[in-house]
This record gives structure tokens, sequence and C-alpha cells, in this order.
């Protein structure tokens, strides 16, 4: 930030480009770690489960879920029959 401190001062006008689809992509990561994470609260009941952060990358999402215990496998096999192809 100090660098665009040096450049920009206030009232600036500046003018940018959006790729919109690389935003797009970033946004369909970003809801779906929501519906991941929505479909394993469901899953998991009342158990605690922390959202704790999400990466969203151009190829690659990663969604971080703390769960106080292991996923058993009966939660697991509700989790793959929620998904689509």
């Amino acid at each position: 930030m100090k660098k665009l401190r040096e450049i920009f001062t206030i009232r600036d006008k500046i003018s940018g480009e959006i790729d919109w689809n690389l935003r797009y992509n970033r946004m369909c990561h970003h809801i779906g770690s929501h519906i991941v994470f929505t479909a394993m609260k469901g899953v998991s009941g009342e158990e605690k489960l922390i959202y704790t952060g999400v990466y969203v990358g151009e190829k690659l999402c990663r969604i971080n879920i703390n769960y106080d215990k292991p996923i058993s496998n009966s939660q697991k096999l509700k989790l793959k029959g929620m998904q689509t192809t």
C-alpha cells in the first residue's frame, strides 16, 4: 500500500479494467464454498462446525472447515449424494 500512496493522492481519478471471465470464475468458486459449507452443516446436524477460511483461485478452491470429530462414512455418503454432475 505504501507504493500506491506514493503514486496516487486523495481525489486522483484513476481507471481500471476487470477481467470478467476471471471474476466470474472466482465468484462461482466463492459461492461454491458456501454451498459446500451449508451441505456439510446439514449433514453434521447440530455438531460444532466452523468455517475457518477459503482460498479461491483460478482453477482451484479450498474450503477450511473445523469439525469437532472425524466425518463418518455415512456422512460422506450423504455429502456424495448431494453432488450434481
